[in-house]
């Protein structure tokens, strides 16, 4: 009995710990904010691949005006 409310007690406080660490908290509000839905997952994803892409896109030409000169 004692030692299963000493386990308990050391689980409850490492998990406070890890709750109370900033880039945990920041993590789980982002989560929580974001993609608390399907569509918002999707439309969060379809952003990320479209600056991907045009982030590719921006560097290709940069190199191809390079190589032009």
């Amino acid at each position: 009995m004692l030692y299963t409310v000493l386990l308990m007690t050391i689980i409850s406080l490492s998990l406070n710990e890890f709750c109370e660490h900033p880039c945990n908290k920041y993590k789980s509000i982002f989560i929580h904010e974001y993609f608390n839905t399907p569509s918002k997952i999707a439309s969060t994803t379809a952003a990320t691949l479209l600056l991907l892409l045009m982030f590719i896109q921006t560097v290709c030409s940069i190199i191809s005006v390079i190589r032009g000169k």
